[in-house]
């Protein structure tokens, strides 16, 4: 083949492909597939949501994650991911933004990989569309003021700034998944976990992270602590019987 055709031109690929079998192969990420995860997880368009009590408005081309979600996205430590988009930004290939409770990317000279048909298509879409931004947009203000208020009403049931950092997570894994945390299961989580030590609490959440589940679950070491603890009563209820 001739490497002048061959190094010219577009190779298209669909965000959907995130969601192909081969793409969700559990496996630890290249740094080439771990960039192509950014440019895929990039806002075609812009939109806000709520982290803690911040507001955040993502433009086109931005995104927003935790280091961490993007450490369980790549199978990545954190520390490995901190200097792989440290490295990107030294390319100017990113901008890191400044955002007080998660990572907020810039991807550089996005428009360049969106082809002049898709870029058409887009401004054809925003223009014929405006009517169902709006009410997008709007049902997304009225989210983020009911999430508001629902902070007024629930306190978190822990205070650190680790709890609230996987709880930060958390959210957005949900949102990930399709299957975004309302405000009765919030609740509901929230009772749950405020009955727990901070730590049985995290790991909860990171065990659900990681395994892209839904909902939470006590982790491994903490139901061996229920059972060796139901041994031990039990085995104290038959020296207690032998006595008499």
């Amino acid at each position: 083949m001739n490497e002048e055709r061959k190094n010219k031109g577009f190779i298209l690929i669909h965000r959907s492909l995130g969601d192909h079998w081969l793409w969700q192969e559990k496996r630890v990420f290249s740094k080439a597939e771990a960039w192509l995860d950014i440019l895929m997880e990039c806002n075609h368009s812009e939109r806000s949501f709520l982290i803690g009590d911040t507001v955040i408005t993502c433009k086109r081309g931005e995104s927003v994650n935790s280091i961490g979600t993007w450490a369980d996205r790549w199978k990545w430590n954190k520390s490995k991911v901190v200097r792989f988009l440290g490295l990107l930004e030294k390319q100017k290939m990113v901008d890191q933004l400044v955002s007080p409770k998660s990572k907020h990317l810039r991807v550089c000279k996005y428009e360049t990989y969106q082809t002049t048909r898709n870029a058409s298509e887009t401004q054809v879409k925003r223009k014929r569309n405006q009517s169902e931004i709006k009410v997008k947009t709007n049902n997304e203000l009225k989210e983020l003021n009911e999430l508001k208020e629902l902070k007024k009403s629930v306190e978190l049931p822990h205070k650190s700034s680790a709890f609230k950092e996987t709880w930060a997570d958390w959210i957005q894994h949900r949102k990930e998944i399709k299957k975004p945390l309302t405000h009765t299961t919030i609740k509901r989580q929230f009772k749950e976990l405020e009955d727990l030590s901070e730590k049985e609490s995290i790991a909860r959440i990171e065990q659900s992270i990681k395994n892209s589940w839904a909902g939470l679950f006590p982790t491994k070491e903490n139901q061996n602590a229920k059972t060796s603890y139901a041994t031990a009563k039990d085995e104290e209820r038959q020296r207690n019987l032998r006595k008499i």
